[in-house]
């Protein structure tokens, strides 16, 4: 008997510390007071892009946290943790175009360090292509997170509002206190 009083003991106390660690992530969690997640997509083709300026996403279909700048393009963490990112590049050839102008690279940068690529190869008039990548990395709060279109492609992000082939979209997956311990 008293061995099953103990054991319930010892139950109790792990669920009070349960709690007690719940109710302290609730109370992190409530000093920014939401979820943090977004998606936006470019509603026209852009031409000249300039290298390392981030692309501007200008249609926003959800900015859950509003993280994410419409007028600039780049999202700002609001929370340390662990983020999914996903980028979709359009690429149009169109007659009469440079053939070069449509092949379109982009990389996914954190805080100007790059971390991966989309590619998207319109070699064909009236050829369509979509690249895409997806990321999930530990982002600390404050982080700049954006897309930039590479110099070595073309000049061009193929878009239109009713095809919306080229997005950039995230999500906190889970916050966490630091993230040195999941580099590496």
């Amino acid at each position: 008997m008293k061995s099953n009083e103990k054991h319930l003991e010892e139950r109790v106390m792990k669920l009070e510390y349960a709690n007690k660690e719940n109710e302290a992530g609730k109370s992190r969690r409530q000093e920014y007071r939401g979820s943090v997640s977004f998606t936006a997509y470019l509603s026209h083709s852009v031409t000249n892009i300039v290298h390392n300026t981030p692309v501007v996403y200008d249609t926003v279909l959800l900015n859950d946290g509003a993280a994410y700048d419409p007028l600039t393009g780049v999202f700002t963490a609001p929370l340390t943790g662990v983020y999914l990112f996903s980028v979709s590049s359009g690429s149009k050839n169109l007659p009469g175009s440079n053939l070069t102008q449509y092949d379109v690279f982009t990389r996914l940068v954190v805080d100007g360090v790059h971390k991966l690529s989309a590619v998207a190869e319109s070699k064909n008039v009236y050829d369509d292509e979509q690249g895409s990548t997806t990321a999930i990395l530990p982002i600390q709060k404050g982080s700049r997170v954006w897309v930039f279109h590479q110099i070595t492609g073309g000049h061009s992000l193929f878009a239109e509002d009713g095809e919306r082939v080229t997005s950039f979209a995230g999500a906190l997956l889970y916050e966490t206190e630091s993230i040195a311990h999941l580099i590496g």
